[in-house]
């Protein structure tokens, strides 16, 4: 996806397979096959299983330096389901642009931490997401985290904690 154009004009879709690891229902999801992790742009409402083995056609392109596959649609494959275990990565692999939507942990001390409401205000319970503030060497970095089981338990973690973050790298180049 990534491949250099010499036109620079972006090419036609694409079709790609891979296993499903995160879903934000529409707005994208994120697969994984044996090349790496793709951030796959769509507007597709339906839920789809981390494990799921799904094909998305779409129009490759490139964000802020990155692959990603914009105005996609998403078919179910019938093929057995295949969980991906996050993979322990340091801060030095993320800054040398590597990880970019693969499924990783990484350890931070945490230094602060907000909470706002997504999604609609008249959903019941509220949906919430809680951005934490983390500290590795001299870098700073956030992970977010979604209200779901064990979501109340976060606020007891104090700050200058030393916390393990697992979850998909969404990398952010200047």
């Amino acid at each position: 996806i990534a491949q250099y154009r010499k036109e620079g004009t972006p090419g036609g879709r694409i079709r790609v397979k891979g296993v499903v690891t995160h879903q934000r229902p529409g707005a994208d999801i994120f697969l994984h096959d044996a090349t790496g992790g793709l951030q796959v742009k769509c507007r597709d409402t339906n839920n789809y299983a981390p494990g799921e083995v799904v094909e998305a056609i779409g129009f490759p392109d490139l964000e802020r330096f990155l692959p990603v596959l914009h105005d996609a649609i998403l078919v179910r494959t019938k093929e057995s389901r295949e969980l991906t275990h996050s993979r322990v990565v340091s801060l030095q692999e993320l800054l040398d642009g590597f990880h970019h939507s693969d499924q990783i942990t990484i350890q931070g001390k945490l230094l602060e931490r907000s909470v706002r409401p997504v999604g609609s205000p008249n959903a019941r319970p509220p949906q919430l997401t809680s951005t934490l503030t983390l500290q590795n060497s001299n870098f700073l970095f956030t992970a977010e985290v979604t209200s779901t089981n064990g979501f109340a338990e976060l606020a007891s973690v104090p700050n200058g904690s030393v916390v393990e973050v697992s979850g998909i790298c969404l990398l952010q180049l200047g």
